[in-house]
């Protein structure tokens, strides 16, 4: 959203910048000002509002699924003559005090030693945002193993013992870090797509926040 709005202040700007002669430094300056102003923006606005703002990512657009996914909240949509706002209101009472939540958030707050209330509204807002994120994760995660699936394993869809069969394999096997481990001697050494030390380093630390993700 940043992005495109960013992309419609730029677009304004050039004729301006042209008709100015401004040079590449110049418009730099101008641009990463402008960029800067676009930013704050929208950290104010999330700050205010959390991220609700036409964003499919939020609790109001995956609610109904939310309680679902924590497997603690009260059902949702059971009862045909519950209205809307009274499922919202269900879910919006529990989630920040749903241990799935909770642990998560406990442990970054504990992590970085960020010292909130726990039944204050900031503590709500950090749940709130953390359950939108861990359930598009989970998603995105489930996505991912699929787009893995071999093409040979739809019996294993049809008969789940063949595909639980396959995975407690001693020869199937691996872990995450051993995959990454092997992922990444392939691309330095065999592949020598990865050369300089800075590459290197930037892969390193990206594949490292994937196991701290997915362990």
């Amino acid at each position: 959203m940043m992005a495109q709005e960013f992309r419609i202040i730029a677009e304004r700007l050039f004729p301006l910048i042209e008709a100015g002669k401004m040079n590449w430094i110049e418009t730099k300056a101008l641009l990463d000002k402008v960029a800067g102003i676009l930013f704050q923006k929208y950290v104010n606005q999330v700050n205010e509002v959390g991220f609700d703002f036409n964003d499919p990512y939020s609790l109001d657009a995956i609610y109904w699924e939310a309680g679902t996914f924590l497997g603690e909240a009260p059902p949702l949509g059971t009862d045909s003559n519950r209205h809307y706002e009274e499922d919202k209101k269900d879910i919006e009472s529990t989630y920040h005090r749903t241990k799935t939540v909770t642990d998560f958030v406990d442990y970054i707050l504990n992590e970085y030693r960020i010292e909130v209330e726990p039944e204050g509204d900031e503590y709500k807002r950090i749940c709130k945002q953390t359950l939108e994120m861990l359930y598009h994760l989970d998603n995105h995660k489930a996505g991912y193993r699929r787009s893995l699936m071999p093409l040979g394993s739809a019996s294993a869809i049809i008969n789940p013992s063949l595909e639980a069969n396959s995975v407690n394999s001693p020869s199937t096997s691996i872990n995450l870090k051993e995959l990454i481990s092997k992922y990444r001697s392939v691309k330095i050494n065999i592949e020598k797509a990865w050369k300089s030390e800075r590459t290197i380093k930037g892969h390193n630390e990206s594949l490292e926040r994937i196991i701290e993700i997915f362990e």
